[in-house]
Parts: C-alpha cells; sequence; structure tokens
C-alpha cells in the first residue's frame, strides 16, 4: 500500500467511524450528553467515567490482540470482525478526547 493509499483508506474509515459514532452515541446516551451513558455507568459502578470508557475499549482492545495473539500473519475476529473493534477502538479514543475536553484537561 502507497502513502497515497493508505490516507484514503484511512479517510474512508475515519468516516465510517463517525457514522457509527453518532449512530451508537444517540443509542447509549441520548442526543443532549454525549458522554451519559459512561457517566451513569461510572456511577453505578463506583467508578469514573474514565474508567467506564477504558473497561469498554479495552474489550475490543483486548479481542484485536488476541486475534492477533492467535494468527498474527492473517489476524481474524470471527465474531464482530478485526475492522468493526477497529471502529469501535477508534470511537472510544475519540469519545477519551471529548471527554478530556469537556474536563478542561
Amino acid at each position: 500500500m502507497t502513502n497515497k493509499e493508505q490516507v484514503t483508506h484511512s479517510a474512508e474509515l475515519f468516516k465510517q467511524c463517525l457514522g457509527i459514532l453518532e449512530k451508537k452515541g444517540i443509542a447509549y446516551s441520548g442526543d443532549t450528553d454525549a458522554h451519559a451513558n459512561f457517566k451513569r455507568n461510572g456511577e453505578a459502578l463506583g467508578i469514573s467515567q474514565y474508567q467506564t470508557l477504558a473497561v469498554y475499549m479495552m474489550k475490543h482492545i483486548d479481542c484485536i490482540l488476541g486475534a492477533i495473539n492467535v494468527c498474527p500473519d492473517k489476524p481474524a475476529d470471527a465474531t464482530e470482525g478485526l475492522r468493526g473493534r477497529i471502529t469501535d477502538a477508534i470511537n472510544y479514543l475519540s469519545v477519551l478526547s471529548g471527554m478530556l475536553r469537556e474536563d478542561d484537561l
């Protein structure tokens, strides 16, 4: 893959991430507080919204790493597929960035 092809691929990936972020964000948190589910579930569990996000994100990271470990030359995830795990992980990092911005950190 050339550098230009990588940039094109990344642009397509980020567009897909934004679509998923919009749909899942509204489903999980509604349209007034993008971080409501992290705050709500964190409070219920006695942990911070950041820790809640980390748990959710690590589920995807763990699966990605497991797939690479099991088959280093051609990793695959039989459940959601690695591409789905990757887009979710990217979106969790984006949400983390939004939380930091919201908290002026």
